[in-house]
């Protein structure tokens, strides 16, 4: 990302902050685009199947 700007909606996947709360760590994953924990998962298909030819760029 650049300044706070993503190229694609798979840049802005990943990368949340966690944060304490009385010595439990906190990963704030509703802070990714889609606001749920399963846009890790999403963005790894999305990558993987890119990858090995079966989805091509622009496909929908």
């Amino acid at each position: 990302m650049r300044n706070g700007l993503s190229g694609s909606i798979l840049d802005a996947v990943g990368d949340t902050p966690m944060l304490e709360l009385d010595g439990i760590y906190c990963k704030l994953e509703y802070l990714n685009p889609s606001g749920s924990v399963k846009a890790r998962i999403a963005k790894y298909m999305i990558e993987r199947a890119e990858d090995e030819g079966i989805l091509k760029h622009g496909d929908t």
